[in-house]
């Protein structure tokens, strides 16, 4: 089996609590009172988008009001953010980390996923060194496969010019302060050097350990890094790769003849 993991600035709060009023039909919901959730407020445990609500509203009051007098001293009142303006801005809003072991073919009992994963927060809260605020995590049963939606804001802290501490969002100096180095130090950061690459790399090694440590039986070549699919489309999608197989065997059967 294989350990997945896909990191993007996407993702629903309301699918992954299943509270979306419409029906999802990859989602069997006879097997979602199998599912386990977990927010950073117990009150909220069942409710992710006001999870994150309370989240941006508490903890960056500060930012808010110095964005305020820094566009009102500069005349751009257009550059006042409100604490759900940060939560849906492209730059400032929730990451989404999905997590699986193996695929709808082959994967670990729903128990034995939720032990990994849980371990795999706890973990990932360490390498971080809780600059990334796990806002809330859904572990889902009711799909093809066992996985886990992870969502997280990464945070780090300054100080105003009146030396007032203050948390902002940033990915790149919030891993800086969690002592991680883009892969060549001594070149300039960019898309193909980046702390995030390090990060990604370290954390995708760290969780196939544990996965392994668990007593799953991990492959860690070729390691898979893409989209986690609904039984139906990775039915399809494997039926397609066997086809392109059988092709490639005619093709070097006529070869050799």
């Amino acid at each position: 089996m294989k350990v997945s993991l896909r990191i993007a600035k996407k993702g629903n709060p309301k699918h992954n609590d299943r509270s979306r009023k419409e029906p999802e039909e990859h989602v069997d919901v006879s097997r979602s009172k199998n599912n386990h959730y977990m927010s950073i407020y117990k009150d909220l445990k069942n409710d992710f988008l006001e999870t994150e609500k309370r989240f941006y509203s508490k903890l960056f009051n500060d930012w808010i009001e110095e964005k305020k007098s820094l566009a009102k001293e500069h005349r751009h009142r257009e550059r006042v953010k409100s604490a759900d303006q940060l939560r849906t801005g492209q730059k400032t809003k929730p990451e989404e980390m999905v997590i699986q072991i193996g695929d709808v073919f082959e994967h670990p009992s729903s128990e034995a996923f939720r032990l990994w994963a849980q371990e795999v927060v706890a973990l990932h809260r360490k390498l971080t060194k809780d600059h990334a605020q796990v806002l809330n995590v859904a572990i889902h049963n009711d799909e093809g496969t066992p996985h886990a939606h992870i969502r997280q804001v990464w945070v780090y802290g300054e100080k105003t010019k009146d030396g007032k501490p203050i948390l902002r969002i940033s990915k790149n100096k919030a891993l800086e302060a969690a002592g991680f180095q883009p892969p060549f130090p001594d070149q300039p950061i960019g898309r193909k050097n980046s702390r995030a690459m390090t990060y990604t790399k370290v954390l995708r090694e760290e969780i196939e350990k544990l996965a392994i440590e668990k007593g799953f039986d991990i492959d860690t070549t070729n390691r898979v890094n893409r989209k986690h699919l609904h039984k139906d489309d990775y039915i399809k999608m494997k039926e397609a790769e066997r086809e392109l197989e059988r092709q490639k065997n005619t093709e070097k059967k006529n070869d050799e003849k």
